[in-house]
């Protein structure tokens, strides 16, 4: 609630080449993750900007199919992947 208000869930998810085009027109901003800057854009002109979220926290999930088995170097990373972010559980 926000001044006595009931607040709606207000999510929306677009794709990456959406979000390019909307921050192109000069009237939107985005935030993405580092890696997604990598890859070619379509938007020369478009730039990041380095910002500093502290304790920013994202939940990150591990999907697999029901009834199918893990490929062992698929198991190995998941395994992996746990073992290292266990320790950051705690923060």
């Amino acid at each position: 609630m926000l001044a006595g208000l009931p607040l709606r869930d207000q999510r929306y998810r677009v794709n990456r080449s959406t979000c390019a085009e909307l921050v192109a027109t000069g009237r939107f901003l985005t935030v993405v993750p580092g890696f997604s800057l990598n890859s070619p854009h379509k938007h020369p002109s478009l730039r990041a900007l380095s910002v500093e979220l502290p304790n920013a926290r994202r939940p990150i999930a591990i999907f697999t199919l029901k009834n199918r088995t893990l490929s062992p170097l698929a198991q190995l990373f998941c395994e992996r992947v746990r073992a290292l972010t266990k320790p950051l559980a705690k923060f």
